[in-house]
């Protein structure tokens, strides 16, 4: 009976850790991003000026992209988004607020209109070593799990929802469909280990 409790208690962590991820995440993130926003710039004006020239001309071509009917609906939205990105990157620079560089690079990147063969089957490829790190990053947890008897047991589940994800966006790839942007990057996209692992 205990080890039955004990079991299904271990299983209701696991579903309670998950469930909370991302609202600890966003937490987190949003926090971050709080206390990056409210630093104010440190950028020269010549180089600021000819930032905020660069993200106003990719919004631009996001802006013309999103309107070519020729483009799968999925993907015009892929460009609305980067459109925002740049959008709200120029609102924080016009305002003397710091702009972490990776937040710059993410939305000056223009999508492709399509993806080709060639590229389809790199980011299958991509997927698939995702998927062998995630697997290798789980794997390394529990033995540093094992070896430590901790007093609950290690949390993997992230990693199992990634490999689902890398598996499901590779296979969706496979068929020939038309994904977002944002679902094939958050599906690269390897968790790293605790501190502790």
């Amino acid at each position: 009976m205990n080890a039955s409790r004990n079991r299904i208690t271990s299983i209701l962590v696991q579903i309670v850790s998950i469930a909370l991820l991302p609202l600890a995440l966003s937490a987190c993130t949003g926090a971050a991003a709080e206390t990056a926003s409210a630093r104010q710039t440190t950028t020269p004006p010549q180089d600021k000026s000819a930032l905020i020239e660069r993200l106003e001309t990719a919004k631009q071509i996001d802006w013309k992209d999103s309107q070519d009917q020729s483009v799968a609906l999925i993907t015009r939205g892929d460009f609305l988004v980067q459109m925002d990105k740049a959008n709200a990157a120029i609102e924080k620079l016009t305002n003397d607020y710091e702009v972490p560089r990776s937040q710059i690079q993410d939305a000056l990147w223009i999508p492709p209109k399509s993806i080709s063969t060639q590229v389809r089957e790199r980011l299958i490829q991509q997927l698939h070593v995702a998927r062998q790190d995630d697997d290798r990053n789980e794997q390394q947890m529990l033995n540093a799990d094992s070896y430590d008897h901790m007093d609950f047991p290690a949390n993997t589940a992230i990693f199992d929802l990634q490999k689902e994800r890398a598996t499901d966006v590779a296979n969706d790839l496979k068929a020939g469909d038309v994904l977002p942007w944002g679902e094939i990057k958050s599906a690269l996209y390897v968790p790293p280990l605790p501190s502790w692992a």
